[in-house]
């Protein structure tokens, strides 16, 4: 099988509405019907322990009821509130201008971004974490997959994106507010011995970030083939 696409058109970051009150807003978002999975990272400028997430939704509840997977990515006082939303779009077909809402835990003018990220593939795995205290990153992925999957990476940033670059892998989206808080993204097809990396430099401050392997296969594992010896109606194989 071929590798999956990012599709570029849609995978792109949104401001909300406003940047007031508990509630954050953001408007027409559109997911292309050749989406089969769609990777969605809130942040807000707050760090956990003052601020947490309440409720995070897409107000179309046919788009909500495809959520699979919700990750709370930052992980300590240090680290700007973070989460991240996978959706399982393959059945939905197109849809625009839908609405995202966030309610925090209480009222704050802090700004806050949302991004997106569109695949016409499927999750085969997902990895958190965070890197504090360091101007570089780098993560590394093992699959024996690897033909047929892409390393996907997103973060949110403690800061300004102006001297950030990938140094490894391709950017999908690099964005900052007010130079307070940004959405960074890229990603890799390209493997070495089944290892993909992504690494960028000169980060401006904290980065919580999630790994994605996105594969092409809607069940990857399910098409691992058994080794070794196979126990089966009384009969030893190998």
């Amino acid at each position: 099988m071929a590798q999956p696409t990012i599709i570029a058109t849609e995978s792109v970051v949104y401001a909300p509405t406003a940047d007031s009150g508990s509630t954050r807003a953001f408007t027409e978002v559109d997911i292309p019907a050749a989406a089969n999975t769609i990777l969605v990272m809130f942040v807000n400028d707050n760090p956990e322990n003052a601020k947490t997430i309440d409720s995070f939704v897409f107000d179309n509840s046919t788009i909500q009821n495809t959520l699979l997977h919700t990750i709370d990515v930052s992980s300590s006082t240090l680290s700007k509130v973070t989460q991240v939303n996978i959706y399982d779009t393959r059945n939905l077909g197109a849809f625009s201008n839908e609405d995202v809402t966030v309610t925090l835990s209480g009222g704050t003018s802090n700004k806050a971004l949302l991004g997106v990220v569109c695949t016409d593939g499927f999750i085969e795995s997902f990895s958190s974490s965070d890197n504090l205290f360091s101007a570089k990153f780098q993560l590394s992925v093992f699959s024996s997959n690897s033909d047929n999957n892409i390393l996907l990476q997103m973060g949110s940033l403690d800061g300004g994106v102006s001297s950030f670059s990938y140094t490894t892998g391709t950017e999908v989206y690099k964005t900052t507010s007010s130079d307070l808080i940004s959405l960074v993204s890229a990603k890799q097809a390209t493997s070495s011995s089944g290892i993909k990396t992504i690494a960028g430099d000169k980060l401006s401050d904290d980065l919580s970030s999630v790994s994605f392997l996105i594969s092409s296969q809607p069940n990857p594992l399910a098409d691992i083939n058994p080794t070794g010896d196979i126990i089966s109606h009384d009969i030893i194989t190998n």
